[in-house]
């Protein structure tokens, strides 16, 4: 689960950079350059503009004026008022396209906006589940470490357990024969898979205490908290 959470961060951070690429490209192509009003005037008088089209801006009577100089390069400007530019122009023989105030983007101006917002809230909410559960897993993980770090604290043939010593280990009780190691050589005989060891036919440690290859003590202990474990919780 936590790589299917990690992997659904990934495609939403992309996908936040992708809109957050197309937000920066669009504001740079309505930037201005460093071109200035007197620098246009010298193009003009050395007759290094060949064409020029201006766009009216919502707040008249400004605009931005972009101007083709020969060999190819495209200029652009601030202008503070239109008609002023458009008679700058034609005092040099060059006739403007004049463009009306553009009509505004939809997308770029509200659902864009909303789409980076709901990108931000999921990918922080994902991140947040993404902690929690790496935080549950560690401590799943610590405790089922401490208890079989416990189960092999108990391996001698005479040391004997109680509920005391399991107390706490909530997901530990599940596991009993975590505290019994020196069952394991005989449980693949068992005929059941997950056998208790306790009332089971055909069970491999059952047989294995009859040959005198268990402590006796050592499965009644075992015994005695499978069934204090039953009275606390079901086993």
């Amino acid at each position: 689960m936590g790589k299917n959470i990690r992997g659904i961060n990934l495609i939403f951070i992309l996908l936040l950079g992708a809109l957050l690429l197309m937000v920066w490209s669009s504001s740079m192509n309505q930037m201005q350059d460093n071109y200035t009003r007197g620098a246009l005037e010298e193009d003009l008088k050395a007759g290094n503009v060949t064409s020029a089209v201006i766009t009216q801006n919502r707040e008249t009577p400004t605009g931005s004026a972009a101007v083709l100089l020969k060999g190819g390069q495209n200029r652009t400007l601030y202008v503070t008022n239109v008609e002023e530019a458009i008679r700058l122009f034609e005092d040099y023989s060059i006739d403007p396209v004049v463009r009306d105030v553009p009509r505004e983007s939809w997308f770029m101006n509200s659902l864009l906006p909303m789409l980076v917002v709901a990108v931000i809230i999921m990918v922080f909410f994902f991140m947040m589940m993404n902690a929690q559960n790496a935080g549950a897993g560690a401590g799943g993980n610590k405790m089922m470490n401490f208890g079989k770090s416990r189960a092999r604290m108990s391996v001698g043939a005479d040391n004997k357990i109680t509920l005391k010593d399991v107390a706490g280990l909530k997901e530990e009780k599940e596991e009993l024969q975590d505290y019994f190691p020196d069952f394991a050589p005989w449980e693949p005989e068992c005929r059941f898979a997950g056998c208790a060891h306790v009332k089971e036919r055909d069970c491999g440690v059952k047989r294995a205490l009859e040959r005198g290859e268990i402590s006796a003590s050592r499965y009644e202990n075992y015994c005695q908290l499978y069934e204090e474990l039953k009275g606390h919780r079901k086993y």
